[in-house]
This record gives structure tokens, C-alpha cells and sequence, in this order.
């Protein structure tokens, strides 16, 4: 029985076959404990220092109504208990302390000592359909997400035996666009982790991209990809930050609070998004008139912060974020 690898052409080192009960299934091994989106370590490194006795449920939800091949799950469930084996290395702490001064010591030695427990995750396929949860202290299943529906995307692939374009158009297509985009004056930042055909392919994206950056492409959210191509890593916060405040302090008071811990934990080093919070999530009335206070106190500290640091740019954005929230204010009074 044959598999074609759809990573194709030369690099398929996180990749191998096993053969279980008489059928093959393909068992994806994640390189780096840091191969996951930026955000979910800074959340985590909030949810450590505030909500430790806290616990979260997730639950995967096909929204393209994909159907999953024979064996998937089974494959899948490999693929999670590979991942107990992760660590974080000391030359990747050593980056994150270098890299992320607001990410506290005390956080980046928990991360140290982190390791995926996969008795967290659950996994059942009934015929073509998947049901997959994980269930914990938030503060440990926080890092399951963005990994886990990566390795559903890049195993659909192989189990589905579809083939993808050879490296050099992939290359070609990549250098196409973000040249197109430097001509534009776009900037643009990598967030595909979550749905990337393979790490091969995001891999050779994100170099790519780095190489004919121009003024465009000012990073990736994949700590490891950032660390490997020596680009920034991107990201703040998710919408899962103020789901949690809207489940556990009720939606009203999830804007407000949101941002307040936030600040509590990094103190306005890591920022915040100044739009306003989740629109799409809660009311756009209820969260504007929850958060237009809390914006502009926060307004009113970073001005202060920013202007003894002799750095005006940053001033007139938060400036016209604050003014701009007044603005929808007046407007739906």
C-alpha cells in the first residue's frame, strides 16, 4: 500500500508512515513547541497570572462540512499523543526572553516546565464525521487550539491523497504577491498556521516572504517560523480573551474588564487592539459605551508612556482611536 506525501519535494522530515493494524496512518510531528500563534502565549501568560483556577472547554466545529476519511480520528489521536513529547528548548527560551521582554520570567520558566497533556483532548469519528474537544484548567488547554486544527488541515490533505504545487511555484506565487503589495504600500503579516496545508509549505511561505519583504510583510504570528526566518512575531490578544470575560463576567462588562486586566498583566509594554472590542461578539452599543471609558484612561498612560520615551507616532494613533470611539458614540446616543 502506497502514500503520497502531499509536502512533496524534498523536506518532509516532520512526517513519516506507521503501520497500525494492518492500515497506514500518517503521523505528523510537530518541530517546536512554538510552532503555534503569538497571541496564545501572551493570553496564556495572562491566564497564568489571573485565572489560574479557571476552566475552559473547546470544541472543533467543521464548518466547511468536510468528510473525514476511514481511520482519520485514529490518525489524528497519534498525532495529538506525539505532541506530549514537546519542549520548550533553551535557545528557544533564551529567544523569548531576548524577543518578548513583556512575556514576565516567572511566565517564560512556566512555559519551560509546559508540556502537553493529551488525555485533555478528545477525539470520536462516527462514519465521515469528527467531533473533537478539549477540556482543562484554561491555562493549559489555551495552547491546544491552533496546533490541533493544523494538524486536521495538513492530515486531511495526505489522508485525502491530494497533491499540492511544487515548491517553485509556491515560491513564485508568494514573491508574485507580496511584490504586489509592496507596490501598493499594503502591510501585511503571516497568520496561517491554523490552516496551512503543512508546516513544509508555511515553512517555505514565510521564507519567502522575508526574502522579498520589502516594506510589506512585517512578520509572522508563528513564534517558531519568527524565530527560524529572524521576523517579528505578531499578535496581542483573540476574541477568545473577551469570549472568556463575556462568559464569566457577563457581555456587558467583557469590553472594559478585558482591556483592564490586559493592562494589569503587561502594564501597556504588549499594547491593545484600540478598536472596539468584538463588535461581532457582543452589541456594537454595549461595547462601545462599556469601553469608551477604560480607552480613554488607557489613552491618557500610553500618552504618558510614549511621550517620555520621545516617540509621537503612537500618540497620534491612540489620539484618533479615542476620538473615533467618541465619534460611534455620539452617534448611537
Amino acid at each position: 500500500m502506497e502514500v503520497n506525501h502531499p509536502n512533496s519535494a524534498g523536506d518532509n522530515s516532520n512526517f513519516f508512515v506507521g503501520l497500525i493494524y494492518g492500515n497506514i496512518h500518517p503521523l505528523i510531528r510537530l518541530s517546536s513547541i512554538l510552532d503555534n500563534d503569538f497571541y496564545k502565549f501572551t493570553m496564556q501568560c495572562a491566564v497564568v497570572s489571573l485565572f489560574a483556577d479557571v476552566k475552559a472547554k473547546y470544541k472543533f466545529i467543521n464548518r466547511g462540512e468536510h468528510h473525514f476519511p476511514p481511520g482519520f480520528g485514529e490518525a489524528l489521536r497519534k498525532c495529538v499523543d506525539a505532541m506530549s513529547e514537546l519542549r520548550l528548548q533553551p535557545e528557544e527560551k533564551a529567544y523569548l526572553f531576548k524577543t518578548c521582554p513583556y512575556l514576565s520570567p516567572a511566565y517564560i520558566d512556566f512555559l519551560a516546565g509546559y508540556k502537553y497533556h493529551p488525555k485533555e483532548v478528545h477525539i470520536e469519528q462516527n462514519g465521515s464525521s469528527l467531533e473533537v474537544t478539549i477540556e482543562g484548567y484554561w491555562f493549559r488547554t489555551i495552547l491546544w487550539e491552533v496546533p490541533l486544527l493544523s494538524l486536521i488541515s495538513e492530515l486531511f490533505y495526505i489522508t485525502t491523497g491530494q497533491k499540492r504545487i511544487d515548491d517553485k511555484e509556491i515560491e513564485r506565487r508568494t514573491e508574485e504577491k507580496i511584490r504586489l503589495f509592496n507596490q501598493l504600500g499594503v502591510t501585511v503579516a503571516d497568520f496561517g498556521t491554523r490552516r496551512r496545508h503543512s508546516f513544509a509549505v508555511h515553512q517555505l511561505i514565510a521564507a519567502t516572504l522575508k526574502k522579498f519583504h520589502g516594506n510589506s510583510y512585517i512578520g509572522t504570528s508563528n513564534v517558531h517560523l519568527a524565530r527560524i526566518t529572524g521576523v517579528k512575531p505578531i499578535g496581542t490578544h483573540a476574541h477568545e480573551w473577551f469570549m472568556f470575560h463575556g462568559a464569566y463576567y457577563g457581555f456587558k462588562m467583557a469590553g472594559g474588564l478585558g482591556l483592564e486586566n490586559w493592562a494589569t498583566v503587561f502594564q501597556g509594554d504588549l499594547g491593545w487592539h484600540y478598536r472596539i472590542p468584538i463588535p461581532q461578539i457582543f452589541s456594537l452599543s454595549s461595547s462601545i459605551k462599556n469601553s469608551q471609558n477604560y480607552l480613554t484612561v488607557s489613552a491618557m498612560i500610553l500618552v504618558t508612556r510614549f511621550y517620555l520615551r520621545k516617540k509621537r507616532l503612537p500618540i497620534i494613533k491612540i489620539w484618533v482611536s479615542i476620538h473615533f470611539t467618541n465619534l460611534l458614540s455620539s452617534l448611537m446616543a
